[in-house]
């Protein structure tokens, strides 16, 4: 285990005494040293297994309830290749931390870091934010202590933050070159400890900067993190960048090590206090704003079946963060979103203080709802004077700003609310996006960040915004027919005569026929309209010189799906896939980006309703040209799933040095190049120019191509 305890011994220790984690972070290896060397000798003087280490011999005299571990790991690795490496390492940390804590999982946390370690903890409290296994850990954190990190006063450039990090690497002899230096330079690996949303998070944590006067790598303007005097406690220390840490039995650094120690105690006692407060706001919390479940208005069918994906998805959507969750069920009345919801509801009630069930039919009676919830809240809660007098009052107005005046309670944030069939729907202005939406429909989730209007006839429709809680955290659903709320993307699929017709020499006898021409192909667009089952879309400039599409409305598909034709038929699959691959655009293409970008949603659905594998040699292709339309669109991820499983398939069918083996390996090299994973690159462009030169010849242009390749890649 990278994680080390020090103290108390690990034999000896009785873990239900312990009140407080401390973990402690080194930094950067020098170049010459080993790693579990380096990993003491941050905290030790002098060097060696006889050197004193304060952490285990000096500190726990004066925090006795803790557990004080020193966390272990190969820094040379992970600041020497690309963010996505120095991302894994942090959750790495964060899963060693979680084994330990596996009976005390709200145990307060102090983190402790030297230099670039403290970079470390900071990336791995922004993973734990956004990861529900780790969320835990983020909350729990309490303090965090700095030694001489390289914060670069809150300045967020990554040009500015990549040089002082580079520096810190010079400093422990690292030369150019070097892949540490060299990516460090660059900053990009700290991108997410550099965004605002980060700053935010740290305002949670009671948080020390120690600096050395002698630090001549990380300054003092640099070791602090900028955050306003009440949030961040700077200290100097009469030491240099390896000293700030580690305090020996001289006279100046036992002067050092009482500070360091004073700070230390002082988050320390903060941390317990937390603990206090933390049992009496939890019995608080459970006293005020909890309600027995209960769902009133609606009527639950006897057996609910299926709908297991639905329900996986909406879990999903609207899984604890620690910020709001809202998912928007829409599809045509009778698919079951009513009833879907109730199974929610039932299935994950205790992850819920209280659900409310509003009909948001019309505005009249959705304030009916909040008054029958009103009467809920005060019947178990009576003392609530605000709910109280609401209801006295008589005004339904009145009463639906008091229930979301508690359901904005700081301390309420375990709600769940279900505003059920706003179907008549009008949204006025154009503020209407939550960045919290998930659209769940047709057996799909996304989330959007686009705005929206809705424009809806008829005298019962509404705007529903101003009557969602105003606060960030909770969970909401919204059940609708109308395809117009768009607080989340609205999926459609989109089908084209141009997008069928190249797939018709060897597609199906009914594809053959309606992509016969293009009056063939809207006549049988024309039947389907008829009946309800598509609809046709309105002319739009982003069609390019292709023909005007047909969208399928997301609960129609999924219908086609699981009841027309009882589940996926691959061969079908297969069908739609060559349809996409084959009228994937050249970028050399006139207006390409049009057609790329109306294909994406087909290749999203293609590549997640046919088999993982590529070992058909058909499929390799299909696979690569996939791969091209997401590295054409900026998805890299995307990009190099599909390049990876053409590769897999193409080795397999055609062997590794065939020469559409080499050409999805190049591509692989472009794509690494382009996400800065130099390391990556250089090894398929060296794959691909041996493979090249053994089949094509050193003269062939595109043998060439691939030794310019690395001629780019070489000067960095």
């Amino acid at each position: 285990m990278p994680l080390r305890q020090l103290y108390p011994d690990h034999n000896q220790a009785d873990d239900g005494e312990v009140k407080i984690d401390i973990v402690a972070v080194h930094g950067l290896n020098p170049r010459s040293k080993k790693d579990d060397d380096h990993a003491w000798d941050t905290w030790r003087t002098p060097s060696g297994p006889a050197g004193r280490i304060w952490l285990r011999d000096d500190l726990p005299q004066h925090v006795p309830d803790s557990r004080i571990f020193l966390y272990q790991y190969n820094a040379t690795a992970v600041y020497g290749k690309d963010r996505s490496t120095f991302v894994d390492k942090a959750n790495d940390l964060l899963e060693d931390i979680r084994l330990e804590r596996e009976d005390a999982e709200s145990r307060p946390i102090l983190f402790l870091g030297h230099s670039m370690g403290g970079l470390l903890i900071k990336q791995a409290l922004i993973n734990a934010h956004h990861n529900p296994n780790y969320l835990s850990i983020k909350d729990a954190t309490s303090g965090l202590a700095f030694f001489a990190t390289p914060h670069n006063g809150g300045d967020e450039k990554l040009v500015n933050f990549g040089s002082l990090a580079a520096k810190v690497a010079i400093a422990t002899g690292f030369q150019k070159g070097d892949d540490v230096l060299e990516v460090l330079k660059q900053g990009s690996i700290f991108s997410d400890i550099m965004h605002e949303h980060w700053r935010h998070q740290l305002l949670h944590y009671n948080i020390v900067s120690f600096c050395g006067c002698f630090d001549n790598v990380v300054p003092r303007e640099s070791a602090r993190l900028g955050m306003p005097g009440d949030r961040e406690n700077v200290v100097e220390l009469k030491a240099d960048h390896s000293t700030v840490c580690k305090f020996g039995g001289a006279e100046l650094d036992q002067d050092n090590l009482k500070r360091v120690r004073s700070n230390i105690k002082d988050m320390y006692k903060k941390a317990l206090q937390r603990i206090v407060c933390t049992r009496t706001m939890v019995i608080s919390t459970a006293a005020a704003f909890s309600l027995v479940p209960a769902i009133m208005g609606v009527t639950s069918v006897n057996q609910f079946v299926g709908r297991g994906d639905e329900l996986e998805r909406l879990h999903e959507a609207l899984k604890w963060t620690g910020e709001r969750r809202t998912a928007v069920l829409y599809g045509l009345g009778g698919m079951g979103k009513t009833q879907l919801s109730i199974e929610y509801t039932k299935r994950h009630r205790s992850d819920y203080s209280a659900t409310l069930w509003l009909n948001a039919r019309d505005e009249t009676s959705l304030k009916q709802s909040f008054q029958q919830a009103a009467y809920r809240i005060l019947r178990e809660h009576p003392a609530l004077a605000y709910i109280k007098n609401a209801m006295a009052s008589r005004e339904l107005d009145e009463t639906a700003e008091a229930v979301n005046r508690w359901l904005d309670e700081p301390r309420n944030d375990h709600w769940l609310i279900i505003y059920d069939n706003y179907d008549e729907v009008r949204f006025s202005g154009r503020q209407g996006t939550d960045q919290s939406v998930r659209c769940i429909a047709e057996g799909n989730t996304t989330i959007s960040g686009q705005s929206s209007q809705a424009e809806a006839a008829g005298a019962k429709a509404y705007d529903i915004r101003p009557y969602l809680p105003k606060t960030d955290h909770g969970a909401i659903i919204i059940t609708t027919r109308s395809s117009t709320v768009k607080l989340g993307q609205l999926i459609r699929l989109n089908l084209w005569y141009e997008l069928l017709r190249k797939e018709r020499p060897r597609g199906p006898i009914w594809l053959q026929e309606i992509t016969k021409d293009e009056i063939n192909f809207h006549a049988a667009m024309r039947v389907l309209c008829e009946l309800g089952l598509v609809e046709a879309d309105p002319p739009n400039k982003e069609s390019g010189e292709d023909s005007r599409g047909y969208s399928v409305h997301g609960c129609v598909h999924a219908w086609m799906i699981h009841v027309l034709n009882t589940g996926v038929d691959e061969e079908m699959s297969r069908t739609a896939m060559r349809c996409v691959a084959l009228h994937i655009p050249s970028n050399e293409q006139q207006e390409y980006w049009m057609v790329q970008r109306r294909l994406l949603q087909h290749a999203d659905r293609c590549t997640t309703r046919t088999a993982t594998d590529a070992a058909e040699e058909e499929d390799t292709w299909m696979s690569h040209r996939l791969g091209i339309l997401y590295y054409d669109q900026g998805q890299l991820g995307k990009a190099e799933a599909m390049y990876k499983r053409a590769l897999q398939g193409k080795e397999k069918a055609l062997g590794p040095d065939h020469t559409s083996t080499l050409d999805t390996i190049n591509n692989l090299g472009f794509l690494y190049y382009r996400q800065g994973r130099f390391k990556e690159a250089e090894a398929m462009y060296d794959r691909a120019l041996q493979g090249k030169e053994k089949a094509l010849g050193p003269d062939h242009t595109s043998t060439l191509d691939t030794i310019n390749n690395l001629g780019v890649l070489y000067p960095l």
